[in-house]
């Protein structure tokens, strides 16, 4: 939920609320392909703020921003930001005014990192499935 709203940095603050109702949006989506009545609880997330990269991505598209999950589809120098998960929490990382900046909840505040430190958590988590790269086209990347 930090992270969502880190990288927005725009308009209201998404809610525990609004990402409870992804939540349980995409469990009955779920439901409805499985039919089983079986269904892994907590899968996408619980009110704790802990969300899975599902309910993540749906925020972000409620929020207009265009997402790839592919590594290959991001670049550095032309790409709005990205979210990845280093193992405990999804931490946002996107440009402002030109500069990287690193919003991680669990720090004292924003840290502007480089590009090459960019290109080191690129390489340290993109290859890996605990990353989210996000891209938009409709924002300039001075933003």
């Amino acid at each position: 939920m930090n992270a969502v709203n880190n990288f927005r940095q725009e308009g209201p603050l998404y809610t525990r609320e609004f990402f409870q109702d992804i939540v349980a949006n995409l469990e009955a989506e779920e439901r409805n392909v499985i039919d089983t009545g079986e269904l892994d609880e907590g899968a996408y997330g619980s009110e704790r703020g802990d969300y899975s990269v599902d309910v993540l991505e749906q925020a972000l598209v409620f929020a207009q921003y265009q997402t790839s999950r592919r590594f290959l589809d991001f670049n550095v120098d032309s790409s709005f930001g990205f979210i990845y998960n280093p193992g405990n929490h999804w931490i946002a990382v996107r440009r402002v005014q030109n500069q990287w900046v690193e919003f991680d909840s669990m720090a004292t505040g924003p840290v502007v990192i480089t590009q090459s430190e960019v290109i080191d958590l690129l390489n340290d988590y993109g290859m890996h499935l605990r990353y989210w790269f996000l891209y938009n086209n409709n924002k300039s990347i001075s933003d």
